[in-house]
């Protein structure tokens, strides 16, 4: 069993018939490469060093505000909040705490930045103070040293006099980034305020920014009451808005999700293009609307050429969709922006996989594997190992090496207390032991995978984990212990309203009781 493409889960594949490309008349280089990014940035979670825990939500707030306001920059590369993430919980960097030198230094090169923006809040009396250091860590897009120069460091300090100063002072301190890169951009460039993006409110981007490092961390009814609290003090943060359905829809709160994203795209008014294609992305791909979901998907692309994430996003659209020459294509260019991106190379060896390409699979695989090594990602690892398990059953036919690594990814998982991943992992050890005839240990491991699933509320999990069940019952023998579980996976299939497992678990359910002689 494959893992999801990306954080945000996805609703069930939509099957089409035929992607017609998207025609746009910019940018103006058409068909061919867009130009390569002068130079490329990494933003780190700022502090509070108010003292003040109400202003806890700049950690992510303010740097959520510099990146909407520099994502359109077409001569920069700005790494992705999801590889920061990563990186930052790999390295175990301190909440609240700016990484010593040598850690900086270290995450630049992991991301392959040039330059780094940190800094923190400061407030002096009833003044506010934005204390930004731009870093030129001296590393370049593939990891090695761009200059034999050692790192330097320039200072930017902005004041403000009051909360509601924040969004000028961000402004200011984008706009004088801006200049120290030289990406100031053209009279095409069109560049909004801080106001303009996302909202007037500082007690909204507070809860914001709570609400998304909240959701980065997988505390996702956490992020959800944080969200609401912040649309509570501004309903048109169509920002938050779009947060708050994706975070409903990994809740599985699927109708919630959809009315959420129906209202952040009603409500686009004052949105960057950026943030309404992906506004609208978002709303497309939770309604399963994939041609609308390519589209808009297709427009970050152009409106943020050397963004890997929106590339990356694009694919995993693509994939959902059934466009998998699209979707390599898409991972290739995000991996010519971030050679470094681990789930990239995972993503691109588990579409070789589906191709059919069991050498490349491995080959990408294998960077994955180093990369998330490198950083100490124990769970990137495991999802690595689980996906060469699957390579080395489905598709080399070597279950003995499928076994090994689904075990290796096994003992992560429990170790790190991944509790869904232990389940997922079990289910194919189970049907790994079914194909080598081990089928006491296949039973014990899928009994071990529902039972998790239950207790974790994993309906998805229960009704693929009875049928598997099932299967291997029917092939041990046991075909009265087949009928029963795949009649409680009907069960499941019938809560969750799901028309393509629905058909399968009636077509076992028949199955089964013609071997039985009930007709």
């Amino acid at each position: 069993q494959q893992e999801s493409r990306r954080a945000v889960l996805h609703p069930n594949f939509v099957a089409i018939l035929a992607l017609l490309p998207v025609r746009v008349p910019w940018p103006p280089w058409g068909p061919s490469a867009p130009p390569p990014p002068k130079t490329s940035l990494v933003l780190l979670p700022f502090q509070n060093a108010t003292g003040d825990p109400a202003y806890d939500g700049v950690r992510s707030g303010l740097a959520s505000l510099i990146r909407s306001e520099l994502i359109e920059a077409k001569s920069l590369r700005l790494v992705g909040e999801d590889r920061v993430q990563e990186v930052f919980a790999s390295l175990k960097v301190p909440e609240n705490t700016e990484p010593s030198p040598a850690t900086t230094r270290r995450i630049a090169a992991l991301l392959g930045a040039e330059n780094v923006l940190a800094g923190r809040l400061v407030r002096i009396a009833d003044r506010l103070r934005i204390d930004a250091r731009l870093l030129a860590a001296g590393t370049s897009q593939d990891g090695g040293t761009a200059s034999a120069a050692a790192p330097g460091a320039t200072s930017i300090v902005v004041d403000g006099d009051s909360d509601r100063a924040i969004f000028t002072m961000v402004d200011d301190l984008t706009r004088r980034v801006r200049d120290r890169l030289g990406i100031a951009g053209g009279c095409l460039e069109k560049r909004r305020g801080a106001t303009e993006l996302y909202t007037r409110s500082v007690a909204a981007l507070s809860m914001y920014g709570e609400g998304l490092a909240l959701a980065r961390a997988g505390q996702e009814n956490e992020a959800a009451k944080r969200l609401e609290q912040a649309l509570q003090e501004d309903p048109q943060f169509h920002v938050a808005r779009a947060l708050l359905a994706e975070t409903y829809d990994r809740l599985g709160r699927s109708e919630k999700a959809v009315e959420e994203a129906t209202k952040a795209v009603a409500g686009l008014g004052p949105a960057s293009p950026y943030e309404a294609a992906r506004i609208r992305a978002v709303q497309a791909r939770l309604t399963g609307n994939s041609r609308e979901a390519l589209k808009a998907y297709g427009r970050l692309c152009e409106i943020a050429p050397n963004s890997a994430e929106a590339f990356f996003d694009l694919a995993a659209e693509q994939e959902d969709a059934g466009a998998l020459e699209d979707a390599r294509k898409s991972l290739l260019r995000v991996l010519a922006l971030d050679p470094k991106h681990p789930t990239a190379h995972y993503a691109l060896g588990r579409l070789h996989s589906r191709l059919g390409k069991g050498t490349e699979a491995l080959e990408e695989f294998g960077r994955a594997l180093a990369l998330h090594t490198e950083t100490g990602n124990d769970q990137g690892r495991a999802a690595v190992l689980n996906g060469l398990g699957d390579a080395y059953r489905h598709l080399l036919r070597r279950p003995d090496e499928a076994l090994n690594n689904y075990q290796a990814a096994l003992e992560i998982r429990r170790r790190i207390g991944d509790r869904r991943g232990v389940a997922v992992t079990l289910r194919n050890l189970a049907m790994t032991e079914r194909d080598l005839g081990r089928h006491d240990e296949g039973i014990r491991s899928a009994t071990e995978a529902l039972e998790i699933s239950r207790e974790i509320g994993d309906k998805d999990g229960l009704a693929r984990g009875y049928s598997e069940l099932g299967d291997i019952y029917q092939i041990a023998g046991r075909p009265e212990d087949a009928l029963k579980a795949y009649q409680e996976s009907l069960k499941v299939v019938r809560e969750i309203d799901d028309p393509t497992s629905l058909s399968h678990s009636l077509a076992n359910v028949g199955y089964i009781n013609s071997v039985l002689g009930r007709y």
